[in-house]
């Protein structure tokens, strides 16, 4: 097997609703729209040749997200989930099933998922990759959140979380699909804000990370976007790629900016390298190579590389003082209020500790 093939990062078209009850409707547009991205892949329209091995959609590109008279938090935020989330496996990993199989590729996704068996009103946020089996293989729910009342966390429920998925707490929360390539792990907008994400998925057999994201054209320092320096960060401290997906063009049901996101759909080499890019929104398609057999050699030979050499028990004590407390879903879930008290408790307590003032 080549240790030397394409993969794809996908910047496709999203149609957001403000219509609840349009919500089937745009779904399956989306899905529709995604998987036609794969006919313009042609064999051998890529610097190695072949079709790709790997490609990764964005981040609200298939549901979208609240606008119009819908909000983001209470009510209204509820509201859109129960209409808009899917149940994994379901209809949308079916169809990228039946193409992934077709293709014979894994394509990763991202969605808002249904999660009966933690509550009628849990949600994840989640990305899932089906692959050549035409099965769904593999599910990642976020971790992570900047907005934690937008959806459930597997921390939110963790204790229910690991009798499910468990017992392992790395495997329940970091897991890794094995393929014929090499290992892939899954990620979503913020998460590559925590370092602690991408290196729990590569330290569990990840070489290439998939991140779907959402990003808008903001919060640049010294010139350059924050998200762009950390995708760097990420990519070169663990010594794996990073394939990092935005967003093209958003069509709206109601006046909504186009252009709310930047595009700039990017491959990252192991040493922190941009491979290729898309600069600019609209719908695109990133076609580049990634070098298995040499990441593997860095590797090995960089043994002195610190991540090799970590003293985990010692960073590990880092952890054990908590900060966000675990099982928080019946406080925080759709509820702005409950959540603000949270973050009060939590800043509190950081102030007893001498971190804040």
């Amino acid at each position: 097997m080549s240790e030397r093939f394409a993969v794809a990062g996908m910047q496709a078209v999203s149609r957001w609703m403000a219509d609840t009850s349009k919500a089937d409707e745009v779904i399956k547009k989306n899905v529709k729209g995604h998987l036609s991205m794969l006919d313009m892949l042609p064999a051998g329209a890529n610097p190695v040749g072949g079709y790709p091995k790997f490609v990764c959609y964005p981040e609200f590109s298939i549901q979208g997200v609240p606008i119009g008279d819908l909000s983001w938090g209470g009510d209204t935020w509820q509201t859109f989930l129960k209409a808009v989330a899917v149940d994994l496996p379901g209809e949308v990993t079916d169809e990228f099933g039946k193409k992934t199989a077709e293709k014979g590729v894994y394509a990763q996704a991202c969605v808002w998922e249904r999660a009966p068996s933690f509550g009628p009103d849990i949600f994840f946020e989640s990305v899932f990759i089906t692959g050549p089996s035409g099965k769904l293989e593999y599910i990642r729910r976020r971790t992570a959140s900047l907005t934690p009342r937008m959806a459930a966390t597997p921390g939110d429920v963790y204790t229910e979380y690991l009798k499910k998925y468990g017992p392992d707490p790395v495997d329940a929360f970091f897991p890794v699909l094995e393929t014929p390539y090499g290992g892939i792990g899954g990620m979503m907008c913020c998460e590559l804000s925590s370092p602690e994400v991408m290196r729990g998925l590569v330290l569990n057999g990840a070489e290439l990370v998939m991140h779907s994201t959402s990003e808008p054209p903001s919060q640049f320092m010294d010139g350059k976007y924050f998200r762009d320096m950390e995708r760097r960060v990420r990519a070169h401290e663990n010594k794996a790629y990073l394939l990092s997906a935005n967003i093209g063009l958003i069509e709206a049901d109601v006046p909504f900016p186009s252009h709310r996101d930047r595009g700039h759909t990017e491959l990252i080499d192991y040493n922190g390298n941009t491979v290729c890019v898309i600069e600019a929104p609209g719908e695109s398609i990133l076609n580049s190579p990634v070098d298995m057999g040499l990441l593997r050699r860095t590797r090995d030979e960089t043994v002195g590389y610190y991540w090799s050499s970590l003293r985990t028990k010692v960073y590990s004590h880092i952890y054990e003082r908590q900060i966000w407390p675990v099982d928080t879903a019946g406080r925080i879930a759709y509820n702005a209020q409950g959540e603000e008290q949270l973050k009060k408790e939590v800043r509190e307590d950081l102030k007893k500790r001498k971190i804040f003032h």
